[in-house]
């Protein structure tokens, strides 16, 4: 099973993301496949090993280089403002499924 980790700014929006993502996966059937967890862009040092690949909210896309230099070979991408805000969760999937190709 692949884990991917949504950073934030403070884990309350990404807490949404997550549920809204996970209801996108049961609906897909890809239990056995994916699994979404949330954290604070702050504990990263924490949470970032612990994930297969990283999304970024918008709200801290200016951390994108320092992560990319803090863990390099990190799989990791922005969420689009969009699918961010509409708590996508068929978006996500794709994205994360295309980032851990």
């Amino acid at each position: 099973m692949k884990k991917v980790l949504f950073l934030c700014a403070a884990g309350m929006s990404t807490t949404l993301l997550v549920n809204k993502t996970m209801e996108a996966v049961h609906k897909a059937g890809k239990e056995e496949e994916l699994t979404f967890f949330a954290n604070e862009v702050s504990n990263a040092d924490e949470s970032v090993p612990q994930a297969d690949c990283v999304l970024l909210a918008p709200q801290v896309r200016f951390k994108l280089a320092d992560l990319k230099k803090r863990f390099p070979g990190l799989k990791i991408d922005l969420i689009p403002p969009q699918v961010y805000g509409m708590c996508n969760g068929p978006a996500i999937i794709k994205q994360a499924e295309e980032l851990l190709k």
